[in-house]
């Protein structure tokens, strides 16, 4: 088999998404750019049919004949097959079929390692939400390349149903206000704004102890990580749908995901206090920080990590006013809608 050197790894991580995952691929597969890139598509052994339309759409779209890319194996643990599109020569797929759940028994992460860990930048989709600019990666890959300092470039959205029809959410239009090129650290420690499948970021991000260290791998961990070592950049043409469903992993397990959310928050409050990030924060954004902070250790009744807040800025305790009163707002909304802006 040739080797390839990749710009862009891209990772999709999949589960009973049959419905849907055809035009995940569609959308990988549509990307113009002047790089190869490969698409690492893991299928953790569905159980609707998703793996046998992943093997269709291989069949009818990738060269597995006679290809002196193509690799072929088996372990205990899946079956790899890696090619070459047949018309875009710089698409490559690399499509595990997971021979068993790998929830809670074994981590997925090993098997995209191969290609991530040598990939200049990686981006992420899941198997239900798909892109519809075919020069997503090209432009994200621009940005990166000609500044240095940028860590994350990511991009403005549609949402839609199980049907791909565009529906109109108020939250997720106060997601794309909140978007900006820039320090975005305070608008993070209001909540999570940043949809993945909208995401590039550089590969040292999630090889970072920073990263690394921290308890949860949610994929808010992933934006703070590197808001955290540079600035970020935000790109306002639309380049995907984010598929809102109902049977998706954080509707499935809110109670479990708004835990460990919360944990990886923390994670990232202690981190601040510590002075151990590389962005620079100014005293308005410094300021907006705390502010934010406040809010959520409000909401939470977290008064240990209040008093710590204040302790490190004698300062915020004039912020705290306004924090309490945003706090009781926000507990408002959580018991009217079941749900808040993460």
């Amino acid at each position: 088999m040739k080797q390839e050197k990749y710009k862009v790894s891209v990772k999709c991580f999949t589960y009973n998404q049959a419905s849907y995952i055809e035009e995940t691929l569609n959308g990988f597969c549509m990307q113009e750019t002047k790089f190869p890139f490969v698409c690492v598509i893991i299928d953790d052994a569905s159980t609707d049919d998703e793996a046998d339309v992943i093997r269709k759409y291989m069949n009818a779209n990738f060269s597995l004949l006679d290809n002196e890319y193509l690799r072929q194996e088996e372990t205990d643990d899946y079956v790899l097959t890696f090619a070459q599109h047949r018309t875009n020569k710089n698409c490559f797929f690399s499509t595990f079929y997971l021979k068993y759940n790998h929830r809670n028994k074994k981590n997925k992460e090993q098997y995209a390692a191969e290609w991530l860990e040598n990939s200049s930048y990686i981006a992420i989709c899941e198997g239900d939400d798909y892109w519809v600019d075919p020069y997503k990666l090209q432009k994200q890959v621009e940005v990166l390349e000609d500044n240095p300092d940028i860590s994350m470039v990511y991009t403005s959205f549609k949402t839609v149903d199980e049907n791909s029809n565009i529906v109109h959410r108020p939250r997720y239009d106060r997601y794309i206000k909140r978007s900006h090129t820039g320090n975005i650290l305070p608008e993070l420690y209001y909540s999570n704004f940043i949809l993945t499948l909208t995401t590039m970021l550089r590969r040292e991000i999630l090889y970072s102890d920073l990263y690394l260290n921290c308890p949860n791998k949610y994929d808010y961990v992933v934006f703070f990580s590197a808001a955290f070592m540079g600035q970020c950049y935000y790109i306002h043409d639309v380049t995907g749908c984010y598929r809102k469903n109902e049977g998706s992993y954080i509707t499935s397990r809110f109670q479990e995901v708004e835990k460990g959310l919360y944990k990886a928050y923390l994670y990232f409050v202690e981190r601040f206090l510590n002075d151990e990030y590389s962005v620079k924060c100014g005293i308005y954004e410094t300021t907006k920080i705390y502010r934010n902070m406040l809010v959520n250790l409000f909401f939470h009744n977290n008064y240990q990590y209040i008093y710590r807040l204040i302790s490190k800025n004698a300062l915020s305790i004039i912020l705290v006013p306004e924090a309490f009163v945003f706090s009781l707002l926000k507990k408002i909304k959580w018991r009217t809608y079941g749900s808040i802006d993460r």
